[in-house]
């Protein structure tokens, strides 16, 4: 037996009285199911036949689909995912939901979704199977002490960035020193060029380099931990 749960004014107008469905077969299949259910419905929403026509098969596909969809979460292991149990079908300025009956298993609301590891839950139920996982340990400081040598073919200039524990504070150090040109300008207006550059990305590293003497010298960046 099938049975069509719904809300729809028109569809419960329609059925006063109950839906025979005929099969030569024991047991009917899911296909014949889903598309008996879907003309039931078809029947007593305000469609035309054309339009059911137009849109029977590729909805009863949909249906298949979401069916498949919902079985494969319910048997999934992984986190919190969650798959919704019905299709949207819109005609005109109208819209209504298809879907499955999957009830609460706390609760005797619908589902509208469902989740992995076999969760059947509603709305107002979810947070009674939400798994919350442990957060994992924060990265802890070190004391150490590492340079880098920073190459930009951009602006064409190299410096070294060396990283070290500070040993009155505990914080840790940030330098940056030798500064250097690389690359060999074959004009002055490529020289210019690489130099408006550099100084352009100054204004956005102001925490890096001072500018004394005609000269570019390191500022010592803490950073706190």
């Amino acid at each position: 037996m099938l049975t069509i749960i719904t809300n729809n004014k028109h569809i419960t107008k329609k059925y006063d009285k109950p839906y025979l469905i005929n099969s030569d077969q024991p047991m009917m299949n899911t296909k014949y199911r889903i598309s008996k259910y879907l003309t039931s419905v078809f029947c007593g929403l305000p469609i035309d036949i054309e339009t059911r026509n137009k849109y029977f098969l590729r909805i009863r596909q949909l249906l298949l689909d979401k069916l498949v969809v919902i079985e494969n979460r319910l048997k999934k292991q992984k986190k919190n995912r969650q798959t919704t149990t019905y299709i949207k079908f819109s005609h005109g300025r109208r819209t209504w939901y298809l879907g499955f009956y999957i009830p609460c298993l706390f609760c005797s609301n619908v589902c509208a979704y469902v989740m992995s590891r076999n969760r059947k839950v509603c709305q107002n139920c979810r947070s009674k199977v939400i798994v919350t996982p442990t957060p994992p340990p924060q990265d802890t400081f070190k004391n150490y002490c590492q340079s880098k040598q920073i190459v930009s073919k951009r602006i064409g200039v190299t410096y070294t960035k060396k990283v070290s524990m500070h040993s009155g504070t505990g914080n840790y150090l940030v330098t940056y020193s030798n500064l250097g040109i690389n690359k060999q300008f074959k004009t002055m207006k490529e020289q210019e060029k690489y130099k408006k550059r550099f100084k352009n990305s100054l204004k956005t590293h102001k925490n890096k380099w001072n500018y004394t003497n005609n000269r570019f010298e390191s500022k010592p960046v803490i950073s706190k931990h």
